[in-house]
C-alpha cells in the first residue's frame, strides 16, 4: 500500500489508500453487472485507527454499502497529522490527483475536523463540483471552516457545559477540575471553547488546563490531587513536549496515576477509565452521515436532504467507576445507560450459589430419605420387637401348658393340707374346752400351705403375662431356683432329678426376669423331654452357675439324654428346625432371640459320656439390647 513521505514544512503527512469493492449480488442483471460502482472517497483526519474516529468511518462504510443496494467502492485516505493547518501539503495533493486521475469521486466524505478543513482549502485543486460530506465536525468547527452551500455538514453539537453541570450534579463535593488537552492547534481550539463554556462555572470551581505540559508531568500531577477534585480528559494528540500520543493510551495511563474520577466527551473512553457523563456516540454519526450519502448517490438534490446538527449525545457511565468513587446511581440523569455495573454478590457467585443450593437441596433429600429409612427401620425394628415378645409369650404359655397337669398336682398339695387342716381346727373348736394350742398350730399350717399355692400361682402368672423386655437387676441363683421349683413337680412326675450346683457371690446380671426365666424353663423342659427314653434311675438334670470371665455369668443346663447328633448342632436354633416328634421347631430359635437381646450367647454341645450341655453366658451389669 502506497503511504506518505514527510515533507519539508510539514510536521507529519502520511498518505494510505484503500480501495474496497463491495461482493455483486449473485441475482444482478447484466446491465447492472456492466455499470461502474460509485465510487466514494473517504478523508480520515488523524489516521484508520484513531478513537473515536474510526467508529465513525467503520459504521460509515458499513451502513452505506447496506443502503446502497448497487456496487460501491470506497477509497479512503488518512491523514496522519495533528497539524491541520494550511501548510506545504504538496505531497499529500499530489497523490491525490494519481489516485482520481483514472476517474474522479463521486462523493467525497471527510472524517473530523482536520480532513474537513484539508479539503475545503483544496477542493478546487482536487475535485471542483463534486457533492461533499463533511461529517463528525462539531457545529462551532464548522462555522470556522465557512463550507459552501452544496457542502453538507453532518455536525454535532458538543455540549461541555453540560457535561461539566452534569459531573457536578453527582459529584458536588468536586472544587477543583484538571482539564486535559494537549498542545496541537486543534487541541488549543478545544481547549479555548471548554474554558468559554466553563466559564459560568468558576465561582464553584477551579479550572486548571494542561496545554502547556507535558504529558508525564500530566500524569504525575493527576496522581496529588485533593479527594474534592476530578479530571476533564479531552485530548492527547500531541503534548506540549512535541511528543504524539494515542488518545486510549493516554486514558490508561492517566487512569493507572488518577487520585480523582476522570469525565470525558467520547462513548469510545467508556469502560477503560473514565466515569463517562454526557458522551458523543460516534457510531450514530457515521449511521446520519451514510443515509445523507446514500441519497446524494442517487442523485437527491443537497438542498433537500437533510442533514443538520446531531444530538448523537447520551449520558453512559462505567458501574465500576461509580462503584469506585463513591458515587449513587440514583443521582445519574434520566434515561442513563450503566454499562460494566460491578456484579451484586449473588450475580457474581450465582453459578457457586446454585451449585451450593443443589448440593443442600442433594443433601436435604438424602438426608429426608436416610431419615425415613431410618424411621421405617425404626418401625420395622419396632415390630420385630413385638412379634418377638408375642413369639415368646407364646413360648411361654406353650411351656406351661406341657407343664400344667405337674402344676396342677404342686397346686394340690397345699390345697389339700389346707382342707385337712381346716377339718382338724373344727373339730378341736368343738371340745369342751377347745384346745386352742392345737388350733394355732393348725392355722399356722394353713398359712405356710397358703403361701406355697400363692407361689405357685405368681410364678404362673409371671411367665404367662404378656410383657416388654425390661432391664433390671437380676439375681441368676435365685431365678433358677425359682424355675426349678417350677419344673420340679414334672421332673418327679417324670423320675427325673434335678441337680443344683450354684456358685455364691455371683454378680447380678441386668435384663428381664421373666425372659430370662422363659429360657431356662425351655432349657429344663427340652432337657426332661430328651431323657424320656431314658432307663429309670438315670434320668438327671443338672443345672449349675459360675462366673465366666470378666463381667460374666454363665448358666449351664445338662441331661442324660442321647445327645445331639454332630450334623444336627448347627441347625439347632434355626427357626423351624426341631428333632422332638411333634415339636415346632421354634423353642430355642425363641431362646437365642431372648439371649441376644440381652447382649448374651447361648450354645449346645454333646457331652462325651451322653447327653447334651447348653450353656447361656450372660453379660454382668449388661444392658439390654
Amino acid at each position: 500500500m502506497p503511504r506518505g513521505r514527510r515533507a519539508a514544512g510539514l510536521p507529519l503527512v502520511t498518505g494510505a489508500a484503500l480501495a474496497c469493492l463491495a461482493a455483486v449480488p449473485a441475482a444482478a442483471s447484466a446491465a447492472e453487472e456492466e455499470r461502474p460502482p460509485k465510487r466514494v472517497l473517504v478523508l480520515d483526519s488523524f489516521g484508520r485507527d484513531f478513537s473515536p474516529y474510526n467508529e465513525f468511518s467503520s459504521t460509515f462504510r458499513t451502513e452505506l454499502a447496506r443502503l446502497w443496494k448497487g456496487p460501491i467502492e470506497f477509497v479512503e485516505f488518512s491523514l496522519e497529522s495533528v497539524a491541520f493547518e494550511a501548510q506545504d501539503t504538496a505531497p499529500a495533493l499530489a497523490y491525490l490527483r494519481a489516485l482520481q486521475a483514472e476517474r474522479p469521486p463521486d462523493l467525497v466524505v471527510t472524517n473530523a475536523g482536520p480532513a474537513a478543513a484539508f479539503w475545503l482549502r483544496n477542493r478546487e485543486a482536487l475535485a471542483p463540483g463534486r457533492p461533499t460530506l463533511l461529517g463528525a465536525v462539531e457545529e462551532r468547527y464548522v462555522a470556522r471552516l465557512r463550507p459552501n452551500p452544496d457542502e453538507l455538514a453532518g455536525s454535532f453539537r458538543l455540549f461541555t457545559a453540560g457535561i461539566l453541570r452534569d459531573f457536578l450534579d453527582l459529584r458536588p463535593q468536586t472544587t477543583e477540575v484538571l482539564v486535559v488537552f494537549g498542545a496541537s492547534p486543534l487541541e488549543r481550539f478545544w481547549a479555548e471553547q471548554v474554558k468559554r463554556d466553563w466559564a459560568p462555572f468558576r465561582d464553584r470551581v477551579r479550572l486548571s488546563f494542561t496545554t502547556d505540559l507535558p504529558f508525564d508531568e500530566v500524569v504525575e500531577r493527576s496522581s496529588r490531587l485533593p479527594a474534592s477534585s476530578a479530571i476533564f480528559l479531552g485530548l492527547m494528540l500531541r503534548d506540549a513536549a512535541g511528543i504524539p500520543h494515542e488518545l486510549k493510551a493516554a486514558l490508561r495511563r492517566l487512569h493507572a496515576a488518577a487520585s480523582a474520577p476522570i469525565f470525558s466527551w467520547s462513548d469510545h473512553l467508556v469502560g477503560i477509565g473514565t466515569v463517562g457523563g454526557r458522551v458523543l456516540r460516534a457510531s450514530e454519526l457515521g449511521s446520519q452521515t451514510a443515509r445523507a450519502a446514500a441519497a446524494i448517490l442517487a442523485g437527491e438534490r443537497t438542498a433537500g436532504i437533510r442533514f443538520g446538527p446531531s444530538s448523537a449525545m447520551r449520558p453512559v457511565f462505567d458501574g465500576r467507576e461509580l462503584h469506585r468513587w463513591g458515587i449513587d446511581e440514583s443521582r445519574l440523569p434520566p434515561e442513563s445507560e450503566v454499562r460494566f455495573r460491578p456484579p451484586s454478590f449473588l450475580q457474581e457467585y450465582r453459578w457457586h450459589i446454585l451449585a451450593a443450593l443443589g448440593v443442600i437441596v442433594a443433601q436435604g433429600v438424602g438426608i429426608a430419605a436416610l431419615l425415613e429409612g431410618r424411621r421405617r427401620q425404626r418401625r420395622a425394628e419396632q415390630e420385630a420387637l413385638r412379634l418377638r415378645d408375642e413369639l415368646a409369650h407364646a413360648g411361654r404359655v406353650t411351656v406351661m401348658g406341657q407343664l400344667a397337669s405337674s402344676l396342677a398336682h404342686e397346686l394340690a398339695q397345699p390345697l389339700g393340707a389346707i382342707l385337712r387342716n381346716a377339718e382338724a381346727a373344727e373339730l378341736f373348736l368343738g371340745q369342751l374346752p377347745p384346745d386352742l394350742t392345737e388350733v394355732r398350730a393348725i392355722v399356722a399350717d394353713i398359712r405356710n400351705d397358703d403361701h406355697r399355692a400363692a407361689e405357685v400361682i405368681s410364678r404362673m402368672r409371671g411367665l404367662l403375662k404378656r410383657r416388654e423386655l425390661k432391664a433390671e437387676p437380676v439375681d441368676v441363683g435365685k431365678l433358677v431356683e425359682d424355675v426349678v421349683g417350677l419344673v420340679r413337680p414334672d421332673a418327679q412326675a417324670r423320675g427325673v432329678e434335678v441337680e443344683l450346683d450354684l456358685a455364691r457371690d455371683l454378680p447380678p446380671v441386668r435384663g428381664d426376669d421373666v425372659h430370662i426365666q422363659q429360657v431356662l424353663l425351655n432349657l429344663f423342659v427340652n432337657a426332661m423331654d430328651a431323657m424320656d427314653g431314658s432307663p429309670a434311675g438315670r434320668k438327671r438334670l443338672s443345672v449349675g452357675t459360675r462366673a465366666s470371665g470378666p463381667g460374666a455369668v454363665e448358666i449351664a443346663v445338662g441331661d442324660t439324654g442321647p445327645g445331639i447328633p454332630g450334623d444336627d448342632l448347627p441347625r439347632l436354633f434355626e427357626p423351624f428346625f426341631t428333632t422332638k416328634k411333634g415339636g415346632m421347631g421354634m423353642g430355642l430359635p425363641i431362646c437365642r432371640t431372648l439371649v441376644e437381646a440381652h447382649g448374651g450367647t447361648v450354645e449346645a454341645e454333646s457331652r462325651p459320656g451322653g447327653g447334651a450341655l447348653f450353656r447361656v453366658r450372660l453379660p454382668a451389669g449388661a444392658v439390654p439390647a
